[in-house]
């Protein structure tokens, strides 16, 4: 049970790593272009060119609508932060179920802790131990703790947003699990999904069109509706 749940929450971070948080950029006015100069006007000299920007749309992608109330907000990530409408997993300890998470709540990023202590983290699948910073129990502390497979790569982040995780990467030959891509960002060192369209297979959780390394672009809602379940909640922005 404690595997299932960490992937996920490690899967959070590297998208918030990546993305880049899994937010695409913002739509923004590009560099500034100058037209040619115009003809001279009549008894006059040569207009100066006019300047305008280049407003070439960013690619969207399906992202989480928001929240308006817990209960839009599904089991794990259940309070729903009205100002942000975004879903957190905690506000206060209470919130935590402490048969699994055993540190309560993390005030600054709004998670359950899984741990206070190493004893509360299983020594056979967390080999890091706990991360009594975070809450997090680790599953390696180095590469020879991680054994290379689904999501997976045998190469461990001893540390930033993903330490403890078994899914560092140094080159694209790292990176062959379908759960976290076939080519490696050298610069984060982690693994993501597609160059271009080419590289996204439409079908559960792919749209079939790639947008900022993700297999999530899309031109309407309904591209969303096709690659994810309705209880997501995702929609085209």
């Amino acid at each position: 049970m404690k595997t299932r749940l960490f992937i996920p929450m490690v899967a959070a971070a590297f998208l918030f790593a990546c993305s880049d948080d899994t937010q695409p950029p913002p739509k923004t006015e590009g560099p500034i272009t100058k037209t040619e100069a115009g003809p001279p006007k009549e008894g006059g000299p040569a207009t100066e060119g006019t300047i305008k920007p280049d407003t070439t749309p960013a690619a969207k992608m399906c992202q989480a609508k928001g929240c308006a109330a817990d209960a839009d907000c599904t089991t794990g990530i259940k309070k729903c932060d009205t100002a942000t409408k975004i879903c957190k997993g905690c506000e206060k300890d209470a919130d935590c179920d402490t048969a699994i998470y055993k540190g309560g709540c993390n005030t600054t990023t709004f998670a359950c802790k899984m741990c206070k202590a190493t004893a509360d983290c299983a020594a056979a699948v967390y080999k890091g131990g706990c991360d009594t910073a975070t809450g997090a129990c680790l599953m390696c502390a180095a590469d020879a703790d991680c054994t290379k497979g689904a999501a997976n790569t045998g190469k461990c982040f001893t540390s930033g947003a993903l330490k403890g995780s078994c899914m560092k990467c140094t080159e694209d030959k790292d990176c062959v699990d379908a759960t976290l891509g076939k080519f490696c960002d050298t610069t984060t060192n982690t693994c993501y999904k597609c160059k271009a369209d080419g590289d996204c297979t439409k079908g559960t959780s792919d749209t079939g069109k790639c947008a900022a390394k993700f297999c999530m672009g899309c031109a309407a809602d309904q591209d969303c509706t096709d690659a994810f379940t309705a209880a997501a909640g995702y929609v085209c922005k």
